[in-house]
């Protein structure tokens, strides 16, 4: 069953309108503990494929994320994990692995709960509006000017360079590898 677009948007905002979301870098581990979900960060150094998990059991709510990844990879993993959180809504413990960019399944893109979870992570860790309107004067990807805007603009949204240029594309914003318009 995939979530509408609309679902996902409608979270983000009611989450973005919660004390404090409106800043940026988006303060998404606050916001999960405003909306009632722990978020406990632990080192799981003996199996660095997981990325986090998403457990619930009646009303105790939690997520878990791997200490010993990159900040950034956490703060999607916590954004992620709301996603299950929010657009599922069920009992029980989901474990996601690290995000591999090219592996057999995520090429396919055929898991439907985790291209939600990931649409509802990027949505919120880089609110549309707030995208379009920081590349709305386009950026020339050929200069050294435009290399240093898509790090600024990683860096101001709190995300990887990688995930920034993921959301672009995924926008509709021409990208050829020379121009983000």
């Amino acid at each position: 069953m995939s979530v509408p677009r609309a679902r996902i948007k409608a979270e983000v905002q009611r989450l973005l309108a919660l004390p404090g979301g409106s800043a940026r870098p988006v303060p998404v581990e606050d916001l999960a503990w405003l909306d009632g979900i722990a978020v406990v960060l632990q080192p799981m150094e003996d199996d660095e494929d997981i990325s986090g998990f998403y457990m619930r059991n009646g009303d105790e709510r939690v997520i878990g994320v791997n200490a010993s990844h990159a900040p950034v990879r956490q703060r999607f993993t916590i954004a992620h994990e709301l996603g299950h959180a929010l657009l599922e809504r069920r009992d029980g413990v989901h474990i996601d692995s690290a995000f591999k960019l090219r592996d057999a399944t995520s090429s396919q893109a055929v898991d439907p709960e985790e291209i939600a979870a990931n649409a509802f992570a990027a949505e919120l860790l880089m609110p549309e509006d707030d995208v379009r309107a920081a590349v709305s004067g386009g950026i020339d990807m050929m200069d050294d000017e435009g290399v240093r805007q898509i790090r600024d603009l990683a860096r101001g949204f709190g995300v990887s360079q990688q995930a920034l240029m993921y959301r672009l594309v995924n926008l509709g914003l021409a990208f050829d590898g020379k121009a983000v318009f």
